[in-house]
């Protein structure tokens, strides 16, 4: 075994541990990473008398007594049981798998932690993923599926048990993922955006707090209402507090922020105390410094974050386009199989009708690849139709999927399969000219630069082929649904389910015009929605939307 190998086996083997299809047997694959090796087998083997010649048959007789009793009675599993339940079975096995994930979880930190110094890539790939489980509530799910199939609410456990198999694929991905580097980008942009998210609460709350403090003297405030906004001064200053602790973990990015807040939080705490002198004005001075120094580190981590998005998604981009023009090879073979097993299906070959089966789960395995795509897209705000797209087309595949596993190597899946592959030309083709930066605000004019002219007119003509893909598809479906409609009044559920699919697709680009027409032309969709709080004065400074 190469030393690669050898390095990737830990991970290799704690991936299968997740999604084998024996989960309740998963402590026998979890051996290795015991602590102490087995230590029974060796010493059995050590002191066992060495084999003798075969002497006379009568010494095999007490051999054969043994051989005559009564065998005595296998132990039977739960299952096998007839007073247990298929309930009970289930519950116990749902136990087991939370047993086997807390055992995993556990093994996974002890090994990060042995992994550091020697394999620091791996171990941050063990913590990336532990940290993906602790924050997904695995464990806390499973226990939960427990609690409902002991209540026998087996629609709400069936969910809840879908959601975990999606959650530990994703694990086991991340396990064995190549990129690990982009996983962690990936990681790190979420944690940029839930600070900012948390930080534009702890500004807009300053800003109320600021336009009521320069009203109060005019208002003439009772001591009541100074004690109620000292209270929720304290509670703000709180939580820029613990927010420059948690930014710790954003790494050189946290540290500018961290340095703002903590500037914040000391003007937060004189405002507090004039406002227990009932002094307004003075207060009012303080708040107004806090929230300078908030909006600074928003700024300042808002450009961080745009930085880490654009490199994000130039990265995907690349990685877009390698797995289109992949997917599209291997949905080229199936066409081809599908095509040369026709003939043979029609004239009743079993052995046909199971290869072109066979090719189902392939089929289904691009439909999942093109939709794990589109799930960064989304993440990554990436284009406004290239998300779409991909959905169309995980969408046909997954059609292609469903006709392939019924062995119908028909005209229509031939022609359905050959549109799946251009699609996957002309998204790609589209994308090539779909900039990795990030829009200009709606209503925004083009810019004057002709470097940048170009690259939005690249973006717009690269948004506009992608719908153009997409209603092309969508007309063809109609002329089609439309040829099959009966004369008949009522409209049969296949076809109406036809026409109901049709309109969610036409919904959707319509959807997608609508952002792209509203990012070159402005309107009122465009306009930020009005601040809860009381404007504090025309001279406040603005907190940018978040866009990272």
């Amino acid at each position: 075994m190469t030393s690669p190998d050898r390095r990737r086996l830990p991970l290799l083997v704690l991936a299968l541990l997740l999604l084998a299809p024996g989960l309740a047997r998963a402590q026998d694959a979890a051996d290795v990473f015991d602590d102490e090796p087995a230590a029974t087998a060796e010493p059995e083997k050590k002191d066992a008398p060495k084999a003798e010649p075969e002497k006379d048959a009568p010494e095999a007789e007490p051999e054969k007594k043994d051989a005559d009793k009564p065998a005595e009675p296998e132990k039977k599993d739960a299952g096998a049981d007839p007073s247990v339940s298929d309930r009970d079975t289930i519950e116990f096995t749902q136990e087991n798998v939370a047993a086997q994930m807390t055992e995993l979880e556990e093994r996974m930190f002890r090994l990060s932690e042995a992994l550091s110094s020697l394999e620091p890539e791996n171990a941050s790939r063990l913590k990336l993923a532990l940290k993906f489980s602790r924050e997904e509530l695995i464990l806390q799910q499973m226990r939960e599926s427990r609690k409902l199939l002991k209540e026998a609410q087996l629609a709400r456990a069936e969910t809840e048990v879908r959601e975990m198999l999606a959650k530990l694929e994703h694990l086991r991905r991340l396990l064995l993922a190549e990129d690990l580097d982009f996983q962690m980008k990936l990681a790190r942009l979420r944690q940029m955006r839930e600070t900012l998210s948390r930080l534009e609460r702890i500004v807009r709350e300053e800003k109320r707090e600021l336009a009521w403090s320069r009203g109060a003297e005019e208002a003439k405030a009772a001591k009541d209402d100074f004690e109620k906004h000292e209270k929720d001064q304290a509670r703000n200053r709180e939580a820029a507090d613990a927010l420059a602790s948690a930014s710790s973990r954003l790494g050189a990015q946290g540290v500018a922020l961290q340095k703002d807040l903590i500037r914040a939080s000391a003007a937060m705490g004189e405002a507090e105390g004039q406002l227990n002198k009932e002094a307004a004005d003075p207060a009012a001075v303080k708040q107004d410094e806090a929230l300078k120094h908030l909006v600074k580190g928003h700024d300042g981590l808002s450009k961080a974050a745009e930085a880490l998005l654009t490199e994000l998604r130039s990265e995907l981009q690349s990685r877009i386009l390698a797995e289109l023009h992949e997917m599209h090879e291997i949905q080229v073979s199936i066409r081809e199989t599908t095509e040369a097993q026709a003939p043979r299906v029609a004239q009743k070959s079993r052995a046909a009708t199971l290869i072109v089966a066979g090719l189902a789960p392939r089929e289904a395995e691009l439909a999942e690849r093109v939709d794990h795509l589109r799930a960064l897209t989304e993440e990554t705000e990436f284009g406004v139709a290239l998300p779409t797209s991909l959905r169309v087309i995980a969408r046909e595949m997954t059609r292609a999927a469903e006709l392939l596993k019924a062995g119908d190597p028909s005209e229509p899946t031939v022609t359905l399969e050959r549109r799946i592959e251009e699609d996957l030309l002309a998204l790609a083709e589209a994308m090539r000219r779909l900039p990795s930066s990030t829009p200009p605000k709606p209503g925004t004019p083009l810019p004057k630069d002709p470097r940048e002219r170009e690259r939005e007119l690249n973006r717009l003509i690269a948004e506009l082929k992608m719908i153009r893909l997409l209603q092309s598809r969508v007309n063809d479906d109609t002329v089609k649904v439309d040829e099959g409609r009966p004369d008949e009044t009522v409209i049969p559920p296949d076809l109406l389910r036809d026409i109901e699919g049709l309109e969610s697709s036409q919904d959707e680009i319509h959807d997608a015009l609508s952002k792209l027409s509203q990012r070159y032309e402005g309107g009122p969709a465009d306009e930020p929605e009005p601040d809860p709080a009381p404007e504090a004065n025309e001279s406040d400074e603005p907190v940018n939307p978040t866009k990272g």
